[in-house]
């Protein structure tokens, strides 16, 4: 594996497969390990990142498992995140978790977590209980795993610079 000091990182929150895979074929080229959130693809479609990122290894969830499987999509498509590893970097991989929320993937001595959080919503009373319970999940798949060094990264959707419900959660998680 390449020098953890020279290995490059990027996130982005697509908004969707189809608007964003421009974009992210670039971001493969120029970084060693990308952080994908809202992909938006059922799991049936989520060869199509494999395909366009060729030259990486893709660890991708897709959050739309049990709604395509009780039968056809209503509304729009939403969620999934992923791990793109370039293949040149890619050793000692090991995937810890793979959720609908997140993927934990381990390379050597380095714990890579990527999440998508939930955000604040008028409309679900539970975001506030679904963000606390993904950040005890994140805890608790790591607690058990030996690593040296942690990349956090993905869509908070907190604006940190703000005092919001849940910052000081997010900074005690931390």
């Amino acid at each position: 594996m390449t020098g953890l000091d020279n290995l490059t990182f990027a996130t982005y929150n697509m908004h969707g497969f189809k608007q964003g895979r421009v974009y992210l074929q670039d971001l493969c080229k120029q970084f060693h390990i990308v952080f994908v959130q809202e992909h938006w693809l059922a799991p049936f479609n989520l060869l199509n990142i494999q395909d366009l990122c060729s030259d990486s290894i893709c660890i991708l969830t897709s959050a739309m498992n049990d709604v395509t499987a009780a039968g056809v999509l209503k509304g729009r498509p939403f969620s999934g995140v992923g791990v793109l590893i370039g293949k040149s970097v890619c050793t000692g991989l090991r995937v810890i978790t793979n959720a609908d929320r997140y993927i934990i993937v381990q390379l050597d001595e380095l714990l890579i977590v990527n999440v998508y959080l939930p955000c604040a919503s008028a409309v679900n009373d539970g975001w506030k209980e679904d963000y606390l319970c993904t950040l005890a999940a994140v805890s608790n798949d790591i607690s058990a795993v030996d690593y040296k060094y942690l990349v956090f990264d993905g869509d908070l959707n907190v604006d940190i610079r703000h005092q919001h419900a849940l910052h000081d959660c997010l900074y005690d998680f931390f």
